[in-house]
């Protein structure tokens, strides 16, 4: 069994144990997965998480979020959302099992893209800021799950935007958008242990879920008029991180999904223009000589698709649209756009940032 799958496995379990648990006490029972998507205002001064159910997208709930609530992690051990804030410098715990905020972790730093360790040991966060850029610092958080607490801020490099871990959970990856590299985190000894090079322009990273290699989305680098150069997702192989890949996969590829069996892989682009086009993507990975892919299809799920996350059973996959404040849902066996809504307050200039599929206990 794949890595991701054994711990959608100890979820159900964990889940199912609750349920079990809750029985003649009330009517408690497993709910049917919900997305769980953050936006804040064009002003920072109101952020929200937003719940929605699968399939229909019906709105079932709005939460106080950290202020510019920027990236969101679903613990797939404890049932709970943790949230970055840019401005607030917290990582906020949600619990999903009652839709409440029950903890709330102070970095110190701006905090934005974050990541769970395989064993659910650890959270890597990196301290930029996307959109309040001036506050952005060159340091990654590395926090203790159980304990909720800092382990350690260290150096990488600048604007680290996106982290991951090894399958064996024993380093952690950060991407460093500004200098184009790929910062290695040694979790045993708490120290930095390698900067090499990536994609130009990195703002996401992940562990091809059969431990062969890491993908690095990187949007291009920024140009003398402040546009964006071409990017391009690096595939970096493990252990030794040399780039045995370099994958045009859209203009500005900026997240990597793969499917548990590595055979497949989505890609969100951004939009890093006024004029720009932007997809989501569907590729074959093929092995046969070196790492290449093909594309399977091209979708049309907003102006701005940065952000996405795959159902556990891998049939949906949920995309937010960052401009347009568009949610869709994606049929992955038909490999077409099943329903997409505008979010609520059209009329003011929220931003929407990223989505999550969680379970909910009532």
């Amino acid at each position: 069994m794949s890595q991701r799958g054994l711990l959608n496995l100890m979820r159900f379990i964990l889940l199912s144990s609750l349920s079990l648990l809750s029985c003649g006490q009330g009517d408690k029972e497993i709910d049917q997965l919900r997305l769980y998507l953050t936006r804040f205002d064009r002003f920072y001064s109101e952020s929200s998480l937003y719940a929605y159910s699968v399939p229909d997208l019906q709105k079932l709930g709005k939460f106080p979020a950290n202020r510019m609530a920027a990236r969101v992690c679903a613990d797939p051990e404890l049932g709970s959302l943790w949230m970055s804030g840019e401005i607030s410098n917290t990582i906020q715990i949600f619990d999903t099992l009652n839709d409440s905020t029950v903890f709330s972790i102070n970095v110190e730093k701006p905090a934005t893209g974050g990541a769970f360790s395989p064993d659910g040991r650890y959270f890597l966060v990196g301290n930029s800021a996307v959109v309040a850029h001036n506050l952005s610092e060159s340091f990654a958080t590395l926090i203790d799950v159980r304990e909720r607490k800092v382990i350690a801020t260290l150096p990488v490099g600048e604007d680290p935007r996106a982290t991951c871990f090894s399958a064996d959970s024993r380093r952690g990856f950060v991407t460093n958008t500004a200098d184009g590299t790929l910062s290695v985190i040694d979790v045993e000894s708490v120290e930095v242990v390698a900067t090499v090079p990536t994609a130009p322009g990195p703002v996401h990273a992940v562990l091809d879920p059969q431990g062969r290699w890491l993908y690095v989305a990187g949007i291009g680098i920024r140009l003398e008029d402040g546009a964006r150069g071409q990017g391009e997702v690096a595939v970096h192989a493990l252990p030794g991180l040399e780039i045995i890949a370099r994958l045009q996969l859209g203009e500005h590829p900026a997240r990597v999904t793969p499917y548990a069996e590595g055979t497949r892989i989505i890609v969100n682009e951004m939009r890093c223009s006024l004029d720009g086009v932007s997809w989501l993507r569907l590729y074959d990975v093929l092995t046969d000589d070196g790492v290449s892919c093909r594309q399977r299809c091209e979708l049309d799920v907003g102006s701005n698709p940065i952000s996405g996350d795959l159902s556990p059973d891998e049939d949906l996959f949920a995309v937010i649209d960052f401009d347009q404040s568009r949610l869709s849902l994606v049929d992955m066996d038909r490999e077409r756009v099943m329903r997409s809504i505008t979010l609520p307050e059209p009329g003011k200039a929220f931003y929407s940032v990223d989505v999550v599929f969680a379970r909910h206990l009532r």
